[in-house]
């Protein structure tokens, strides 16, 4: 409601206190003894200025009785603003009351139209003047300069201390300055604006135009010289001492500030305006805050959002300098007062200044009403953020179930907005089913909240929940532009948020009990501290895990507990990171069977005897596999951890870890890898874009997973797949030299998938070695690049051994060199490649060699054969993918991977190999140079259907034999054979339960 009930004692009380105030809110007329501004004047262009009025309270204003010796007043001089102008012959305004401080800082705004000397202000030790392109300060010694350019308006200032024979002077014309020493002062008995009294009489007359003269009587410190300076740069766009206002082609009128120093400081501001700000808090060296006004009246507007009534049309801008914590504000409402005293907010909105198109937020601290002063405290005002004093509605409570934003809903027969307060009681039940605003929200004992979809609850203020809160798939966004928000769980149980959107200015407190979210943490802006809760944790399930999307750094204060679901899998080392600034070992020990930490399982025997160590960590410069050896080891963001997870000797259960302590955010750029094998680690809440991460152009795309079920790592080419929290991987650098990786926010990438990056290659042609014995695997992987040659190249990825002892490993080695090849890069441009495959067999058994993703093999080359030294067999890949074979323990180079386009290369290779060799144990192929027979071998009586195809190298069919009914043991030739040329063929014989295919020379 609007409330005119102002007194007249309060209006000139207000308007009393306009009058105490100097100029930038700095000083008032205890100090600030003189302050002259033709914008205060009301003479229209060209009229006589008889009296120049004095600005400062002390009541000192020049004047002029001769009409021939008055300057003018001359309009849209500067800025728009006037300015009053001296002919250079006769103009002067005479100073009723003798100015005498020795102690002196003065501003000028003026411009010379004459290069000659010439009187701008004489006080009584102080003379100020123009002459041959300078503005000088003079004294007994001489005339202190500083280069002023003619015809040019500018902001000049002298300052000095008290001492009578001698001292500095520090000048300064917009942001030059020159620091000089001078000797005693001048003593003139007759003090003027436009002359020197000089040999009994006015001399050196001014030929120009002064805009605002300022006199203080002390030696300003730095930060209120900053200041004042400030107000003038503003005003009449103009270059100051320094530039601490930015706003000032909108809001630019009386512009004021506060701000600090080493050599002292301005801490209350008002100026000639309606609003005074004090009480800085973290206020520093170096640091300010400045406002000014857009120079509208102080009559109300209904340009507001919702949940305003109306506000005043004149509003600030705020420009800060460093970081201010809050600040009180005092606004002087006198008659321009439209509500009561509780009903008053300030509304603040930093986006275009519109406070009815959205992003407006409020202030609700209930003020003070004093004399007319209307004062709010604590307040904080985002750097760059309009204001203004407005007036909000009263508070909303909810009368019946229903949709928020149903009219019915609420006693207001309206819809919440993000300026109103609302209460739920019991019983009523509120649902949210579209995007909803408010200021404060309070749930009561009995009332519930309810998120019926995705939407999305913008919260402008403070939360209470007491009564019930159901999150759904919703999101609470908190939007305050000014003030600290609250949210409190009072509830008794549980608060579970799905969604967290932090967009504030300043902190989110979230107090009181236990609180989870299941979704998405972010802080866009602001801070969210959670040291007042009993918990805060992000979940995690075999579903779903909670994740912190992009956020600002160190914008998460207090202990966060983070969850990290864990599926069940064979009893192995995995790769774990840690999302936390500082978690410990031990943070696991609670979750996890771990030996050899000193945690709480104890030690297990390792085999062979001695301790066995559950956690290792990768030591790049050795390449050796090193124990953690205690719970107090730090988990450092960035780094990866091997990790043996076990529930029995071969199996994990399913499980959930947490770690408590504060989450990375930010960059992170302390990881450092080196040439070989790196073990790394997502240092973030959030999965992870290898490809975004900042690194040097040797660190590669590729990295590897450490697959848990066969004990081997598998390659993930070109960094595509996102990385889980809470992952480690591999990197192989080649080349030597410590390369720094960054982690920032934008690296991360959303997903709430709880399962760890298990994707293998689809790229690369590989070969899986594995045993019959036990479920490890190794494999090795060849690619095709133009680039690539028969030798090592930067291709190529070193061999990396699994930390099981007991896994078959196969890799390749690259021509005239015996490194282990993991990855063996060549070019598809060579006619023949003989590659070569180690195998290195921990326990006798049967092993298998599985191929997958041939057809860049197939694609690249006629003939692709996998060759068996021992055996003497050849196993074509067009036809078979795998095969066995018996091994002893030990490292051999039994196989070799050959691969050519020459008909010639292939013949010689298979004429190793007897033509009757079996490569399959039921069925066998032979030929006697012109016919081919097939040999089967069948131990039961059942018939046999074989089909036959006979195909050229390229894998093209050349002959259909029809099918042959076999039964037991036997020998059958193919009709129709004898009728192929001479050459090379591929003959492939399926059955039911037999299959073979064999190269045949005829």
């Amino acid at each position: 409601m609007k409330n005119y009930i102002i007194t007249i004692f309060i209006l000139l009380l207000s308007n009393s206190g306009f009058a105490q105030t100097g100029p930038g809110g700095v000083g008032s007329d205890a100090n600030n003894t003189l302050w002259l501004d033709a914008s205060t004047l009301s003479q229209s262009n060209g009229d006589p200025v008889s009296s120049w009025t004095d600005e400062s309270g002390n009541s000192n204003s020049p004047t002029q009785l001769s009409s021939t010796s008055q300057p003018v007043m001359r309009s849209n001089q500067i800025n728009l603003l006037p300015a009053i102008e001296f002919d250079g012959t006769n103009d002067r305004l005479e100073f009723p009351v003798s100015i005498s401080d020795a102690e002196n800082t003065t501003f000028i705004v003026a411009n010379s139209v004459r290069d000659s000397y010439s009187s701008i202000m004489s006080l009584n030790k102080h003379h100020f003047s123009f002459g041959a392109g300078l503005f000088r300060s003079e004294f007994s010694d001489g005339r202190k300069i500083i280069e002023k350019l003619l015809n040019n308006y500018s902001i000049i200032s002298s300052t000095t201390g008290s001492n009578l024979l001698n001292g500095t002077v520090d000048l300064t014309n917009g942001n030059s300055s020159r620091s000089l020493s001078r000797t005693s002062f001048y003593s003139i008995t007759n003090q003027a604006v436009g002359a020197l009294f000089y040999s009994g009489q006015f001399n050196f007359h001014l030929d120009g135009l002064i805009a605002e003269i300022i006199v203080y009587n002390e030696n300003l410190n730095s930060a209120s010289r900053k200041i004042v300076s400030n107000y003038l740069a503003s005003k009449y766009n103009l270059t100051g001492e320094s530039n601490l206002y930015n706003y000032a082609a909108t809001n630019g009128n009386n512009v004021m500030g506060i701000g600090r120093e080493a050599d002292g400081s301005n801490l209350t501001a008002k100026g000639r305006d309606s609003l005074r700000i004090s009480n800085a808090i973290g206020l520093s060296n170096g640091e300010y805050l400045l406002v000014g006004n857009n120079g509208n009246d102080f009559g109300t507007s209904v340009s507001v959002p919702s949940g305003i009534i109306e506000r005043w049309n004149r509003v600030w801008r705020v420009d800060i300098t460093g970081t201010v914590e809050s600040i009180d504000l005092e606004f002087f409402i006198g008659s321009s007062g439209f509500a009561a005293s509780n009903d008053y907010v300030i509304i603040v909105e930093n986006n275009d200044g519109d406070f009815s198109n959205g992003g407006a937020s409020f202030i609700t601290t209930t003020p003070t009403l004093s004399s007319g002063v209307l004062k709010f405290v604590g307040v904080s005002i985002p750097d760059g953020a309009y204001f203004t004093l407005a007036e909000s509605t009263s508070e909303i409570q909810a009368i019946l179930d229903g949709n928020w934003n149903s009219p019915t809903t609420w006693d207001c027969n309206c819809v919440p907005g993000s300026g109103r307060t609302v209460k739920i009681p019991s019983p009523i039940a509120v649902k949210i089913q579209s995007n909803s605003d408010v200021l404060d929200l309070n749930i009561l004992d009995g009332g519930s909240l309810e998120f019926l979809g995705t939407d999305t609850l913008n919260i402008y203020g403070n939360l209470d929940i007491t009564g019930s809160f159901t999150a759904g798939l919703g999101t609470i966004s908190t939007k305050s532009l000014a003030l600290n928000q609250s949210f409190g769980n009072n509830s008794g149980n549980i608060v579970n948020l799905n969604n967290l959107h932090l967009s504030s200015a300043n902190t989110v407190f979230v107090n009181n009990n236990d609180w989870t979210i299941s979704g998405n943490l972010q802080v866009e802006n602001g801070q969210l501290n959670v040291s007042s809760t009993s918990s805060f944790t992000l979940l995690s399930n075999a579903l779903t895990t909670a994740q912190i999307l992009p956020s600002v750094e160190n914008s998460l204060i207090g202990d966060f507990t983070i969850e990290r679901f864990i599926s069940s899998r064979n009893a192995n080392y995995a790769n774990f990171s840690s999302p936390m600034v500082s978690a410990t070992v031990n943070e696991l020990d609670d979750d996890l069977s771990l030996s050899g930490i000193g945690g709480v399982s104890g030690n297990a025997t390792a085999s062979g005897g001695g301790i066995f160590f559950s956690i290792k960590t990768y030591n790049r410069f050795s390449e050796a596999h090193e124990n953690v050896t205690s719970t107090t080891a730090v988990l450092e963001p960035g780094n990866g951890y091997e990790i043996y997870l076990a529930s029995t000797l071969s199996t994990f259960n399913a499980t959930t870890v947490d770690l408590v302590g504060t989450p990375t955010t930010g960059e992170l750029s302390s990881t450092q890898v080196n040439q070989g094998w790196n073990l790394i680690g997502n240092p973030y809440q959030s999965s992870l874009s290898w490809t975004n991460v900042t690194k040097h152009s040797s660190v590669p795309l590729d990295f590897y997973i450490f697959n848990t079920n066969n004990g081997s790592y598998d390659l993930i080419n070109g960094g595509t797949d996102p990385i889980a929290p809470g992952q480690g991987f591999w990197i192989n650098m080649l080349l030597a030299g410590g390369k720094t990786i960054t982690f920032n926010e934008d690296d991360k990438f959303s997903s709430n998938s709880s399962t760890f990056l298990r994707k293998k290659n689809v790229n690369l042609s590989s070969f899986t070695l594995s045993s019959k014995n036990n479920p490890y695997s190794t494999k090795v992987f060849v690619n095709f690049d133009v680039n690539s040659s028969n030798k090592t190249d930067y291709m190529d990825a070193p061999f990396l051994p699994s930390p099981i002892e007991n896994v078959p490993a196969i890799y390749s080695k690259a021509e005239l060199n015996s490194s282990r090849l993991t990855r063996n890069s060549v070019s598809q441009f060579e006619e023949t490649l003989n590659i070569p495959f180690i195998v290195d067999i921990p326990e006798q058994g049967f092993y298998t060699i599985e191929s997958d993703n041939l057809q860049n093999i197939l694609t690249n080359y006629s003939c692709s054969f996998i060759k068996d030294n021992i055996n003497n067999e050849i196993i074509d890949l067009q036809f078979s993918d795998s095969f066995s074979f018996e091994a002893d323990v030990g490292i051999s180079d039994r196989f070799q991977l050959i691969l050519s386009n020459s008909f010639e290369d292939c013949e010689k290779e298979l004429s190793h190999i007897s033509s009757n060799t079996f490569t399959q144990s039921k069925l066998a192929l032979r030929n006697n140079g012109k016919q081919i027979y097939i040999d089967y071998y069948f131990h039961d009586n059942s018939n046999h259907i074989l089909s036959i195809e006979i195909m050229n190298l390229n894998g093209q069919t050349v002959k259909l034999i029809n099918d042959i009914s076999v039964i037991g043991r036997g020998s059958s030739s193919l009709i129709g054979s004898n009728d192929l040329k001479e050459g090379i063929y591929v003959v492939r014989v399926v059955g039911n339960d037999a299959t073979l295919s064999e190269i045949i020379k005829l």
